[in-house]
């Protein structure tokens, strides 16, 4: 994000610092800033030179610096464009140590996956098999899928989890 710009869920900090009293008084410089416009966002030191927040959703935020020496106000606003946070691919968990026998039910667990950001969309799940005698699996489009082995051997599986952006793929 460039200058007047910050991403969702990064601290923003507004600088009224270089505000400066000309004749020094007759009081200290108080300073007072407040959100005008965008999203709901909460001041953490409005009453301080720096102040700063945290926004949770995109948009333009504007803000308003009042400085004040006892006898003059000064005003100034300062606007911030919000971006989305940057996507994150899903991060595939994957249960490793997997044995069964022949005629008996194996599963194959990646519910533990997740996506760290949570968008843009909800975590889906494909199973495929590559290698191996076992080659048909059950829910093979869900978190967790199963099979069936009817010959012995070791048979692989991949994992993919996708959240309807990026993807990230997992083996066992």
């Amino acid at each position: 994000a460039g200058p007047g710009a910050a991403r969702v869920g990064e601290t923003v900090i507004l600088d009224g610092s270089g505000s400066r009293d000309q004749d020094q008084g007759p009081e200290p410089l108080r300073h007072a800033w407040i959100r005008l416009s965008g999203p709901l966002a909460t001041l953490e030191n409005p009453q301080s030179p720096k102040a700063g927040f945290t926004p949770a959703q995109p948009g333009r935020y504007r803000f308003r610096l009042t400085v004040g020496d006892g006898e003059a106000n000064a005003s100034a606003t300062l606007d911030i464009a919000v971006e989305a946070a940057a996507n994150q691919a899903p991060v595939v968990q994957l249960e490793t140590r997997l044995s069964g026998r022949v005629g008996q039910r194996v599963t194959l667990d990646g519910s533990r996956s997740y996506d760290p950001d949570n968008v843009p969309g909800p975590l889906r799940f494909q199973w495929t098999p590559s290698g191996g005698p076992a080659t048909t699996l059950a829910g093979a489009e869900g978190a967790q899928a199963s099979f069936t082995p009817d010959l012995p051997g070791d048979s692989r599986f991949g994992l993919t989890v996708s959240d309807g952006e990026l993807s990230s793929q997992g083996w066992v």
